[in-house]
């Protein structure tokens, strides 16, 4: 199953968490405040504008001879959140490590205010694809936590989370399960408290189980979610979108996930799974158009979804009108033309499933500043992207493999051809995107060089 799993690549979370917090944005000490116009600079995702801010704060605490105060390790864990999110790394790790000396050094070993930089350590090493320094981090996240506030504080959630992710990226499936399953009971032992965000750590369960490939727990988390929301004294049926939504994508990607794996007639999935899809896609829809509520992103988010499903199941016409409704949306308010851009006005991918081939294994190259020399190879395919959100003219346009690749460049054009995308929108037009390009690397286990 993992396999499988492994040699799948959808793309669908790029619009699964569009209004979503940024990734990595911790949450602030109790008591504290990041200086003024650090956390607008993230949201607006300028990153290096809120490192200037953060050592503008730092130098003028070093200048004050303040720099070992507690206040500090916050000004200095700021200032690695946003190296992290620039990707300058070895900074970031320097000053979250900062932070933790600093906290220790005014406080203790056990001071709950290490959470934040230990997460912040862990989610670096998760970048630098170190799993097994993130697992000490949010290991010992989680115990300063359970230390101040006893084993069942609803706070250690977020380390919970990022403990079940670091597994995961591990390759420690049962422990990333385990710990899955732990944040639900969790959860629940706080579904009655109004202070809690419920839902949202339901969502965040469901989107821990979807990564694992475990789509009814992922369902069951979801519905959950729902459930919580029913059982209010006041139900806002704007909330129940975003579960409807992420459910008729659990049931989307089933689908597609087992029809990719299929190797005969028998094993292809039961059509039931996309009927489930669109009923749940057309609850969040006829929810979003009865709201009267004033947050058009939760629109947005459904009809989007709607379009992203009729691209899957190739039903064009009806893609073309959700996705030109949600051009139209987006196009009201000019605050909303970034996001108009960055969905909208690019080819999305959608679904990418990368051809399972004996002794070979191939990646989508994503991080552009990957090393050659984590593969033995690599290639570069060129395609154009249709109005119909799929792949033409697949032609090779570059490869540095140390010899000629036949098999491995006719499986990947062949996958490619499989590949769904959401078409880019042109003043309000589905149009054809040309020149686009994927980069491959690949490996080959040491039998299949001996059988050459």
């Amino acid at each position: 199953m993992r396999g499988r799993r492994s040699q799948v690549i959808s793309s669908f979370v790029l619009t699964l968490f569009v209004f979503i917090a940024l990734d990595g944005q911790a949450q602030s000490p109790v008591g504290y405040s990041s200086p003024p116009g650090y956390s607008d600079a993230l949201e607006r995702e300028m990153y290096e504008e809120a490192e200037v801010i953060a050592k503008s704060e730092i130098a003028k605490m070093l200048q004050e001879g303040r720099g070992g105060e507690m206040s500090s390790a916050f000004l200095y864990s700021d200032l690695a959140n946003a190296q992290r999110l620039a990707r300058n790394l070895p900074a970031a790790s320097l000053n979250y490590e900062l932070a933790i000396d600093i906290i220790e050094r005014t406080g203790d070993r056990m001071n709950v205010a290490l959470e934040i930089p230990l997460q912040g350590l862990g989610m670096t090493a998760l970048d630098s694809r170190r799993p097994d320094l993130a697992l000490e981090s949010f290991n010992r996240a989680i115990h300063v936590r359970q230390v101040s506030d006893g084993p069942h504080s609803i706070d250690q959630a977020k380390s919970l989370e990022l403990l079940a992710s670091a597994h995961a990226a591990a390759g420690n499936e049962d422990k990333s399960i385990a710990m899955t399953d732990r944040l639900g009971m969790l959860i629940q032992r706080h579904a009655d408290d109004p202070d809690v965000d419920v839902v949202g750590l339901r969502l965040t369960q469901g989107a821990l189980y979807r990564d694992l490939g475990k789509r009814e727990s992922e369902r069951a988390a979801y519905s959950q979610a729902v459930a919580s929301i029913r059982t209010r004294a006041e139900v806002d049926d704007q909330l129940l979108i975003e579960p409807y939504v992420r459910t008729g994508e659990s049931f989307l990607f089933e689908y597609f996930e087992n029809y990719a794996s299929a190797t005969n007639q028998d094993e292809l999935p039961d059509k039931h799974l996309l009927e489930e899809s669109a009923r749940q896609f057309e609850i969040a829809n006829e929810l979003a158009a009865a709201s009267t509520g004033e947050d058009w992103t939760l629109r947005y988010r459904a009809l989007l979804a709607l379009g992203d499903f009729y691209s899957f199941t190739a039903n064009f016409s009806r893609a073309r009108q959700a996705y030109r409704e949600s051009w139209e949306l987006l196009t009201q308010e000019p605050s909303r033309l970034a996001r108009r851009k960055a969905d909208l006005e690019v080819a999305v991918p959608l679904w990418q499933p990368l051809p399972t081939i004996h002794g070979t294994g191939v990646v989508l190259i994503t991080d552009t500043a990957a090393g050659n020399d984590l593969y033995e190879g690599e290639l570069t395919i060129g395609f154009t992207v249709s109005q119909r959100g799929r792949l033409t003219n697949i032609a090779l346009v570059e490869s540095n493999s140390p010899e000629r690749q036949p098999r491995l460049e006719a499986r990947l054009k062949e996958s490619l051809g499989s590949f769904v995308y959401r078409p880019r929108i042109e003043r309000g037009f589905l149009v054809d995107s040309a020149d686009q390009q994927l980069r491959f690397g690949y490996t080959e286990s040491s039998d299949n060089n001996n059988n050459r």
